[in-house]
């Protein structure tokens, strides 16, 4: 990936990615989670089409909410765009919405696992939660944080109730997308940078919907 493009070849693509593909002249973004042989986890709402897919044999006149289908699906015929994480501050400022974040992310397995989850559950059968906000729910699954999917998609300009980022939290407290093992070792890691040494001192320092379906409403003004 360049300084000004996240655009990949399909070839690039590694287990657990966060992937994205633009509509409508860079105007709308959609999200998902690559989980590897030519699969993706993505939210779709409902949209028009004449049939389901002879590959993957997803039909969207069929499911909507949480679905697992082909890139082929997900891609539309559009190009193939990777999210970045742990960028810099202003490399996050300077980027189009949606396209990065500072934040971490977990490990593929455990990203892959979150996406699983959420496929089995629906969305913790609350379809409308991610609707034109696949960011957000990619973000979750990349992070297992609500309040960072939910500064992504504020930052994407994504309209959003006041409810939404409780909703979120119970959501990944009902589903368990934040894993036990993966709490524990981030406990383990504030137990050693919280260190003391003999000193007493601290050690360490807007919605739209295109004929499509299921994409985000992602404002792009601010230029990559």
């Amino acid at each position: 990936m360049g300084v000004l493009s996240n655009k990949v070849d399909k070839s690039m693509l590694n287990k657990g990615d966060h992937i994205y593909s633009y509509r409508k002249a860079h105007l709308y973004s959609n999200h998902g989670i690559y989980v590897g042989e030519d699969r993706v986890i993505q939210y779709m709402s409902s949209s028009k089409s004449e049939g389901g897919c002879t590959n993957c044999e997803y039909d969207p006149n069929k499911l909507r909410g949480v679905v697992k289908t082909c890139l082929d699906c997900f891609l539309k015929g559009h190009s193939l765009y990777r999210f970045e994480y742990n960028v810099s501050s202003a490399h996050y400022v300077a980027k189009r919405s949606a396209t990065c974040y500072t934040g971490s992310c977990n490990k593929p397995d455990i990203v892959v696992r979150r996406a699983t989850k959420m496929l089995n559950n629906n969305g913790g059968n609350n379809l409308n939660l991610f609707a034109k906000n696949s960011v957000c729910f990619a973000v979750l699954c990349m992070t297992g944080n609500p309040n960072s999917a939910q500064e992504v998609a504020a930052k994407s300009k994504v309209k959003m109730t006041l409810e939404f980022l409780d909703v979120l939290s119970t959501l990944a407290a009902f589903i368990g997308l934040i894993d036990a093992q993966m709490d524990g070792d981030q406990n383990n890691e504030a137990a050693e940078n919280d260190d003391v040494d003999e000193s007493g001192g601290d050690v360490g320092g807007e919605d739209d919907e295109d004929e499509d379906g299921g994409e985000d409403d992602v404002d792009e003004d601010a230029g990559q």
